[in-house]
């Protein structure tokens, strides 16, 4: 499938690290997404049924963030993979979730990973 959906920058705010204080305030990670999809199919009826619903998948990766406090971002990045790839109808995804403001004079910490349907799953 060639046609992709991008999310760049959606925010979470979230418990996450392995610090004392990191454990009690909820810290602003950022999220980047590339997802499969077929844009034909939702331009075809202009329809919501027909498209891949980015509110909707917005909306659990927060919940999830927020319901599963982690300490590490490879923790946090492979549990997502696998939340996304189970609720939803995709075959592979790509994500990117940003730590700014992490470590002392750098600007970012950011983990990638892709996943597909049968690795993102066990």
């Amino acid at each position: 499938m060639a046609d992709q959906l991008h999310l760049r920058g959606l925010t979470v705010e979230t418990i996450i690290g392995v610090y004392p204080w990191e454990k009690t305030v909820p810290q602003r990670l950022l999220f980047d997404l590339t997802l499969p999809t077929d844009a034909r199919k939702g331009a075809q009826d202009d329809a919501l049924d027909d498209a891949l619903d980015y509110v909707a998948l917005a909306d659990s990766l927060r919940a999830f963030c927020q319901a599963n406090p982690v300490q590490l971002l490879e923790t946090l990045a492979e549990r997502m993979c696998t939340h996304l790839l189970a609720h939803f109808d995709l075959p592979w995804l790509e994500l990117t979730v940003h730590k700014p403001g992490a470590l002392e004079g750098c600007a970012d910490i950011a983990l990638s990973l892709r996943r597909t349907r049968t690795s993102g799953l066990s």
